[in-house]
């Protein structure tokens, strides 16, 4: 598109030899509304939906060709499902859509799915077969017959293939193309097809007839060479429209998409240096779309035929403008009106009128037909309101820099007093304050805030925070700090256990809240920011006509983040969907979410609940309402972000932060509401007496149960006894009446259980019950049968229990027990940590590291053992006290390998020391047993019980077998006399470098050789290997190295950033000496305490194959397991350095390093 465009584009509609080339999306046409449906109907005018068959990402990366697919195509009418296994090959399945497209890699087909696609292409079902398609379900074929080859074999290369069959109405008017592409080769030619393109004589491109449905099938398309061009999605797109039958194409012309218009904006939309490599340049129905241009808005009626919805859903306008503008929150009191806030202010203008603009309305819906048929305004006059909840007889919201209460105190419908709750939110970036105001179970309001941050005094103690989540009570009694969060936040919700969820803006859409703040005062734990739930997911939107300014493709404005908490969906979305706000990717995800451990996992964000190819449409929130529809907030703007803009004199920013333009709308908003086509909306409760705020209690909808909770605690003690029945119960009432108990003074320990079924109601209990010692023990004997929830919520309320002897051993056997899980569970194991160093145990001596399984040589070898050696060690290895030692636990067995097989073959006499006893008496030698037998005795031993140290072979054995070939029965003396050599001996004096790691000159340090410690894992016992350390630190730098084993963001040789590694600090942060292992971000670590300048200290890291273990001066130190899936064994060091940091800042060791030495066990 050029200038001469006059500023207008005007996107028009073809039809050449009668297939459509352009389409439209749905609509009902009836006069009071706008809806559309997406459900599979052969006469009314909609768009078309294909089930898109890919594959988990391989070489072709189908989800990658979905998104371009998904992208070229939503602006014709066509909306694309994805999925990645033939089990959506079903026959209930297939009937709810007008096609299916296969491309990935799939080797079987079961029978079930088999009859289920043939059947669905013999009764008319459009099937498009693209690529690799060809080769799949090698095992059917049927399938091959359908589709009319398989693959075969192939080249690569650039070649444009040649069109045979110009006048079929696929390839009428199709120009072809040329590009780079796999040169398929075919077999098993099916001759009842008509061939549409050659690649020289191979057939490429070819369409067929299956009973009474149409199949397309073409080569083309093994990368996004082939996938990123008009042409090729073109192609497919003639393939679809084809296969779908001149009816149903009909139906796409019949809705009369809109005519799309551009204008031109006073500045470049973007064009700034962070577009100049971007993937897909802006473009509506392959015309390219200039920087200077931006669309014109729609109506609603013909936006929405814009819109994709998921199959089975229909969508309906509740509310547009006039009624409503610039909808940026909403929320329902318990009359099931709308509370809405219409925010005119954003972002720059608060500070350029006084009162503001901002204002909140109450939207109702009173004949029930799904639209707001009556608005009124309930406050006016705001600035910057960013969220609204509905309390009692007014609302909460945010009033420029204070969070404010209003009121109607005489009823007439509007706020007549505003009380200020807290001051202190600050404007300085408006897209960055406070927002996402929620109710929670226990009765404080729950909020999010950006990196404007606030800083506020409550009750004389000051808080101040960044971006994260905060609460505070109603009557700012209270405020408390919950948890940072990774950056820019605008999301939060309740799950219907109460767990706290949300989402930052840029790469972390979906978090959950981890251990509070709160609870580590005292532990010397530092905090951490909320554990990311998602993958750092991308979004697939249904247009190019998109502007993202921070991250192209991923969610990089997400706001709001909403569970799915009602009934009327179906069953997979119950308590399962979040709801999570992309407004410029023009979508709302309905991402899954499922249990990890003690957390949340969420995925599937290529499942969208809403997308549009309207460059307008920009929902900001999606909420629950009280009949089970969900709600969409379309903020509907042109422009999303703050700062748009390529950086330009004639561009200035505003006092909220962001560019200043006359392109931000004030004129336009719209809400849509969603519901399953045919389903029943569930009624609203009635609160007119106790009684039936009692019963609402088991709402379907945790919309309605809230209310309730809220109306039932203002009853007071008169409610308390029907709400002890109903929390000795099993329904969902149980959750929300023990914590209406528990607000109402009523101690809830009793109704803690191990055969609680309903989540949340154990840590309801236990968020009331008095933090006795004689509570923390009787939850502890209990938990290990609870659910990781449970569990979660028991550990944390022993973090909340005065020390106690009994609860220190409680929760360190609790630990103990569930040892694997706390591998694996990584929050589970912070809040263990949490617990413990509460009751004064110091976080590196209770790492309880997972046991291995015995191998089959120790299992061969408890056979031995039993017969040889159970008379004086015993059958548990205990031994007996001065005669014969223990070899459970014994460091005999921690040290030199060669001693215990020594040992063995030669016996022992006389006095010994084992674990700093004494013990005197004689062991005959074994010399008559192999070296295989041997082997096995001693790994039983050393494997069988309490501590595991690794095992040895029979090549181990036989070598030292040969070495004492001649020597009689040992001493002690004789054995410690064998002194192992190191693998690698070094030492240096850096008493005299300066500077920092990434200026270090060769004399600043010692380059020691790469792959070391690898091949110190790979050639120890069982992975066992260990690093002995003399040192005298001269000057003690901040973060200086003792020595850093890895590797760092820059590359071999230079500091930059240290990605993977372990390291010896004699002072970090903490001021103390650290060891400490990273692995893809996880950081683990033990600190000692201040080392002392001038001053020698042995310092000995023991690795295992999943931890590590400090001693200095011989002394052990404590114990930590190594980051999740970090293996040694195959550690990038290629950075192994004395002295120096894999962190360019940090400082170079001052000092002498006496002795470096490397053991392989």
């Amino acid at each position: 598109m050029k200038k001469s465009y006059s500023y207008l584009l005007s996107l028009t509609l073809a039809i050449m030899g009668g297939l459509v080339l352009a389409a439209t999306h749905g609509s009902e046409d009836v006069s009071a509304s706008a809806s559309i449906n997406a459900v599979k109907d052969d006469v009314t005018p909609r768009r078309l939906e294909v089930l898109f068959l890919g594959s988990p990402n391989g070489s072709h990366r189908p989800l990658d060709r979905f998104h371009t697919l998904r992208r070229a195509h939503g602006v014709k009418g066509i909306n694309y499902t994805y999925a990645n296994q033939p089990t959506a090959l079903s026959t209930e399945n297939l009937a709810k859509y007008d096609a299916l497209l296969i491309y990935g890699n799939h080797d079987k087909i079961s029978k079930e799915q088999e009859t289920a696609l043939l059947n669905y292409s013999t009764e008319g079902g459009a099937c498009v077969f693209l690529h690799s398609a060809c080769g799949c379900f090698a095992n059917s074929e049927k399938f091959i017959a359908l589709v009319g080859a398989q693959f075969k074999s192939h080249g690569r290369g650039v070649f444009r293939t040649k069109i045979v069959k110009p006048n079929h109405p696929v390839m009428k008017g199709f120009p072809g193309f040329e590009c780079w592409d796999e040169s398929y080769v075919h077999q098993k030619h099916n001759p009842d097809r008509t061939v549409l393109q050659k690649r020289e004589d191979e057939p490429w491109t070819w369409v067929r007839t299956n009973g009474k449905g149409r199949i397309f099938y073409t080569a083309s398309g093994h990368d996004n060479r082939c996938w990123g061009l008009d042409e090729y999605q073109d192609l497919v797109f003639r393939g679809v429209m084809w296969t779908v039958g001149d009816k149903k194409a009909k139906l796409v012309k019949d809705l009369n998409l809109p005519e799309l218009e551009y204008k031109k904006s006073p500045v470049d939309l973007m064009s700034g240096p962070q577009w100049k490599d971007r993937t897909a340049p802006r473009k509506s129905d392959a015309k390219p779309i200039p920087d200077q241009f931006y669309q014109k808005p729609l109506t609603p009626k013909e936006s929405l035929k814009l819109a994709q919805i998921p199959v089975g859903m229909e969508l309906q306008l509740f509310a547009s403008e006039p009624m409503v503008a610039n909808p940026i929150a909403m929320s329902w009191d318990n009359k099931g009106r709308m509370w809405v806030v219409e925010a005119y202010d954003y972002p720059n203008r608060f500070v350029m009128n006084s009162p503001g603009l901002d204002r909140i309305k109450i939207l109702e819906d009173t004949n029930g037909d799904g639209m707001a048929d009556k608005d009124s305004i309930f406050a006016e006059g705001l600035t910057i309101a960013t969220s609204v909840l509905p309390f009692e007889g007014g609302c909460l919201t945010t009033d420029g820099e204070n969070m404010v209460y209003l009121e109607d105190t005489n009823g007439d419908g509007k706020s007549d007093k505003r009380t200020v709750v807290f001051k202190g939110i600050s404007l300085y970036d408006t897209h960055a304050c406070v927002s996402n105001l929620r109710k929670g179970l226990d009765g404080w309001i729950y909020a999010t805030v950006g990196y404007s941050g606030v800083k506020t005094v409550v009750n004389g103690e000051t808080h101040h925070m960044k971006q994260g989540v905060f609460r505070f009570k109603i009557d700012g009694s209270a405020f408390e700090i919950i948890q940072g969060t990774t950056n820019n936040t605008w999301g939060l919700t309740l799950t219907e256990e109460g767990r706290l969820m949300g989402s930052t803006a840029n790469m972390n859409p979906s978090f959950y809240v981890g251990v509070p703040n709160r609870l580590l005062k005292g532990t010397g734990i530092r905090p951490e920011k909320t554990p990311r739930a998602d993958q750092k997911d991308r979004v697939f939107p249904i247009t190019f006509d998109h502007i993202q300014v921070d991250w192209q493709d991923h969610f990089t404005a997400a706001a709001g983040h909403s569970i799915y908490t009602a009934r009327l969906f179906p069953k997979e979305w119950w308590n399962k969907k979040a709801l999570i706000c992309e407004p410029t990717g023009k979508l709302v995800s309905a991402a899954t979410v499922s249990r990890n451990g003690s957390g949340f996992s969420t995925h599937n964000t290529e499942f969208n609940l809403y997308a549009s190819a309207d460059a307008w449409s920009a929902p900001v929130a999606a909420e629950v309402g009280p009949d089970g529809a969900i709600y969409i907030a379309d903020w509907y703007n042109p422009i999303i972000q703050h700062n748009v803009y390529q950086k330009r004199e004639d561009v200035t920013r505003g006092k909220g932060n962001a560019y200043v333009s006359e392109v931000r709308d004030r004129n336009h908003g719209r809400i849509y509401r969603m519901v399953p086509k045919g389903a029943k909306p569930s009624a609203q409760p009635s609160f007119s007496n106790a009684a039936d705020a009692l019963k609402a209690l088991d709402h379907p909808n945790m919309l309605w149960r809230m209310h309730a909770q809220e109306l039932i605690l203002k009853q007071g003690a008169s409610a308390i006894p029907a709400l002890k029945k109903i929390a000795n119960g099993q329904t969902k009432g149980k959750l929300h009446a023990i914590h209406v108990l528990g607000q109402l003074g009523q101690d809830t320990f009793a109704y803690f259980s191990s055969k609680t079924v309903f989540p949340g109601a154990n840590a309801a209990a236990l968020c009331y019950a008095p933090k006795t010692p004689e509570n923390a023990v009787a939850v502890l004997a209990s938990s290990k049968e609870l659910s990781a929830d449970d569990r979660l919520a028991c550990l944390l309320f022993i973090a909340e229990v005065p020390q106690d002897s009994k609860v220190k051993k409680a929760v360190f056997k609790f630990s103990a027990s569930i040892a694997g899980d706390l591998k694996k569970d990584r929050l589970l194991k912070r809040a263990s940590n949490v617990a413990l160093s509460k009751q004064g145990v110091n976080e590196t001596s209770f790492v309880i590291v997972p046991r291995l399984p015995m191998s089959a040589s120790a299992k061969r070898g408890e056979g031995h053992y039993k017969a040889i050696c159970t008379q004086c060690h015993q059958p548990d290895g205990q031994g007996s006290p001065g005669v014969f030692p223990p070899l459970s636990g014994s460091d005999w067995f921690t040290r030199n390998p060669d001693h215990a097989i020594m040992v063995t073959l030669k016996g022992i006499a006389g006095p010994i020391k084992v674990n700093g006893k004494d013990f005197n008496g004689a062991m005959p030698g074994q010399g008559q047993l192999s070296d295989q037998e041997v082997a096995d005795v001693i790994n039983y031993a050393r494997m069988g019980f309490s501590k595991q140290v690794g095992e040895i072979d029979a090549e181990r054995v036989k070598a030292v077998r040969k070495r004492v070939e001649k020597m009689n029965i040992l001493t002690e003396k004789d054995v410690l006399k064998s002194v192992a050599k190191p693998q690698l001996s070094e030492s240096i004096d850096l008493s005299g470098s300066k500077g920092n790691s990434k200026d270090a000159k060769m004399a600043d340090f010692k380059d020691l050789p790469n792959g070391m410690v690898q091949d110190a894992a790979k050639s120890g016992v069982d992975g066992y290997f260990s690093i002995e350390t003399v040192i005298n630190v001269k000057e003690n730098r901040q973060w200086a190295r003792v020595w850093d084993l890895g590797s760092s963001a820059a590359g071999e040789g230079k500091s930059s950033v240290g990605t993977d590694y372990i390291l010896l600090t004699p002072r970090a942060s903490s001021g103390k000496l650290r060891l400490s292992a990273k692995h893809k971000g996880e950081e683990l670590f033990i600190d000692w305490k201040p080392i002392e300048t001038g001053k020698d200290y042995k310092v000995t890291v023991r690795f295992t194959p999943n931890s590590m273990k400090l001693y200095v001066d011989d002394k052990y130190i404590g114990l930590q397991l190594l980051p999740n899936q970090l293996d040694l064994r195959k550690l990038p060091d290629n950075n192994n350095w004395l002295g120096r940091s894999q962190f360019g800042a940090d400082p170079l060791f001052s000092g002498d390093i006496k002795e470096f030495k490397v053991y392989n066990f």
